[in-house]
């Protein structure tokens, strides 16, 4: 186990701005040290999909009683279903010393900016005493003004 403690980054912005594009580079250069946050969902599987790989499969009565239960740094739902950073999951890399990327929407990124607003917090909280705040933008639909809500770097892939 790794005796330093694994850094916290989102990489937030609106559908279709380029959030996989910067994951998949950050994964082709430091790929030993980052993990991708698996998310979970109540919506079915596609074809190909597996439980535990690209997301966490959940009932919807399971996960409405995870959200009641705290489990979740974020949530919200989509066209009825349910997404979510299940914070075990979370959590348990950090521990290993492994940095974790959560590439979530603008709604998911806000709420883990508003339970974790400074790296230093009080509390459950202090599990994040690093963490980066990454905003991707498409420069042609001027997206960048929000970026103050969150970032601690803003990338245009223009």
């Amino acid at each position: 186990m790794n005796n330093q403690r694994g850094m916290l980054t989102i990489i937030s912005g609106f559908s279709g701005t380029g959030k996989g594009t910067v994951v998949k580079e950050i994964f082709n250069t430091y790929k030993n040290d980052y993990s991708l946050s698996i998310s979970a969902t109540t919506r079915k599987p596609r074809e190909g999909e597996e439980d535990g790989v690209q997301y966490f499969f959940l009932d919807k009565e399971v996960f409405e009683q995870k959200i009641k239960e705290n489990q979740f740094l974020e949530y919200a739902q989509y066209v009825d279903n349910y997404y979510g950073t299940p914070k075990d999951f979370v959590y348990s890399k950090l521990d290993q010393g492994i940095s974790v990327i959560l590439e979530i929407e603008i709604q998911g990124a806000l709420k883990v900016k508003e339970r974790f607003p400074t790296h230093a917090v009080d509390g459950e909280e202090e599990q994040f005493e690093k963490s980066d705040y990454i905003w991707v933008c498409d420069p042609v639909d001027g997206t960048a003004m929000y970026a103050r809500h969150i970032p601690v770097a803003v990338f245009s892939l223009a």
